[in-house]
């Protein structure tokens, strides 16, 4: 009977253990998808759509969390396929990469005609329910890049967002040549309102000088927003044509729907000291303004192809998540709008996280040997949901880290989604100015709708003046003007009255001023 017992609770246990696995990958060559009129390469898993489309050059013209569209697709392109030797143009959307950097490509445009249009064959190379892979290879280019050729591997995974990209450049020449990969992928904006925003890092040493950007042409455009958190650059869209170059100093960059909520992010090695492509003598990251869409772009180092057959293969991944910006980080795990800290009011611990990953999350404190002193309960996460952290849990003093940890749906640790020392919990918030200093901290949330809140923090008595303006400079609104004494002030700000767009609040305080740039979204 005991036996019994034992046999019952296992079956149990396996099947609620079975009940938690998020649904396998499929992978199938489709005639019609999306009634395209292209036979596509469909991967799927319970959460994203990825679609390739060998005959127009391999694109990749989905890539979906859910029924939520990212990639633009040109509906006046479908079903057509490029004879490079007619000399025609298509502009389908979707994903594509090309050699860089472009000033070498004669009159610049159109691109290299084999390697963005020509027909690719594919190989399906991996389907298991846990994943599945298909790799694309391209003809040898004739025009742009005389005997380049291009392949790529595309792999999904179980339970993820995940899509590893493996991207592979070739040359087939008897000479050395060199090229950079340039990975572009168009994405949606459905109009040209304030919805729709591309997020990255700002190099603190960047070349470009202290905004840490290259506008081509010393473009001016609204879209150029600047810093819209600490560190991060934000690019509101317009459909104005404009670019700019960016080499941000971390591995990622955002692309965020604000409207619905939704995130779109690559992540990439960066290589320290290597020679990048572009109008300005690099950038690891691009941004173009389109008509109807963006163009969020990762450019490799530039690399010497040995000839015969020398290769250079760039490895980097997609994720997408439900998450607001302005982005803060990103890593292989998820990404942070509100990274974590202690609430000084409450004392529990807050943040605002998208993760890439169906399963759970805990918080854990470990001391210098990595040994657990304590841990929360499991928490249920999922790349459908934003995970807005507020708990209580404290910190045994021998504290060295305070970790965010990621297991899959089966119990097995994936990483850290977030890795800090106590003292960061507190100093993210709750920071006390040197001496002589004025912080003004961006207002959160931000954007906003209609409210916000703007803080700000004294070293000392000072007369402070915080207003609104628009972008224009036209006051809108004075939310302080008196003496106040050293301290930590938070002011709300409610533009209900007002239209969606951008705007400045500014704190003056006679000897020193500090402008943050606001978004409102409705």
């Amino acid at each position: 009977m005991e036996r019994i017992r034992h046999i019952v609770i296992a079956a149990i246990l396996l099947s609620t253990w079975l009940c938690a696995q998020p649904a396998g990958t499929e992978i199938a060559t489709v005639e019609d998808h999306n009634d395209w009129g292209w036979t596509s390469i469909v991967q799927k898993n319970d959460l994203i759509t990825l679609a390739t489309v060998p005959a127009i050059g391999a694109r990749i013209m989905q890539y979906d969390l859910g029924d939520h569209q990212f990639m633009y697709v040109n509906s006046f392109e479908i079903g057509k396929t490029y004879t490079p030797a007619a000399g025609s143009v298509h502009s389908y959307g979707g994903y594509v990469m090309w050699p860089a950097p472009q000033y070498r490509w004669p009159g610049t445009w159109p691109p290299p005609p084999v390697l963005d249009y020509g027909t690719y064959t594919s190989e399906i190379v991996a389907d298991t329910p846990d994943s599945n892979c298909v790799a694309v290879t391209g003809g040898t280019e004739k025009w742009v890049a005389p005997d380049i050729r291009f392949e790529r591997k595309m792999t999904i995974y179980r339970g993820t967002t995940r899509v590893r990209l493996e991207q592979s450049i070739i040359n087939e020449s008897s000479e050395t040549r060199n090229w950079s990969i340039w990975d572009v992928t168009q994405t949606i904006a459905k109009n040209p309102r304030d919805n729709y925003w591309v997020y990255f890092a700002i190099n603190p040493d960047s070349e470009f000088g202290e905004d840490g950007v290259y506008f081509r042409n010393n473009q001016n455009s609204e879209a150029w927003t600047g810093e819209v958190a600490p560190g991060i650059y934000g690019v509101v869209f317009r459909p104005e044509g404009k670019k700019l170059f960016a080499d941000t100093h971390q591995g990622w960059i955002a692309y965020v729907d604000e409207g619905e909520g939704k995130a779109y992010i690559k992540t990439f090695p960066i290589f320290e000291g290597a020679d990048y492509p572009g109008d300005n003598g690099g950038g690891r990251v691009q941004v173009y303004l389109g008509g109807a869409y963006y163009e969020v772009e990762v450019a490799s180092p530039m690399v010497d192809l040995e000839p015969n057959g020398g290769r250079y293969t760039f490895i980097h991944n997609w994720y997408l998540t439900t998450l607001n910006g302005p982005i803060l980080s990103a890593n292989s795990i998820g990404a942070s709008a509100e990274r974590l800290y202690r609430d000084s009011s409450t004392g529990h611990l807050k943040g605002i996280y998208g993760v890439f990953y169906t399963g759970f999350a805990r918080i854990r404190a470990v001391d210098a040997s990595g040994t657990v002193l304590s841990e929360s309960d499991p928490v249920e996460i999922s790349p459908m949901g934003t995970w807005n952290i507020d708990m209580a849990m404290d910190m045994p003093d021998q504290t060295d880290r305070v970790k965010i940890v990621v297991s899959d749906a089966g119990g097995t640790e994936i990483g850290d989604l977030e890795s800090i020392t106590p003292d960061q919990l507190t100093a993210v918030h709750d920071r006390v100015p040197a001496p002589g200093s004025l912080t003004l901290t961006q207002n959160y949330p931000n954007p906003f709708n209609p409210e916000t809140a703007v803080a700000y923090t004294l070293s000392d008595i000072r007369e402070v003046r915080l207003c609104v303006y628009d972008i224009n400079g036209r006051l809108l609104s004075t939310l302080v003007h008196e003496r106040q004494p050293a301290g930590s002030y938070t002011v709300r700000f409610n533009g209900k009255n007002l239209e969606s767009g951008i705007y400045l609040v500014r704190l003056e305080t006679g000897d020193q001023t500090i402008t943050r740039r606001m978004v409102l979204l409705k």
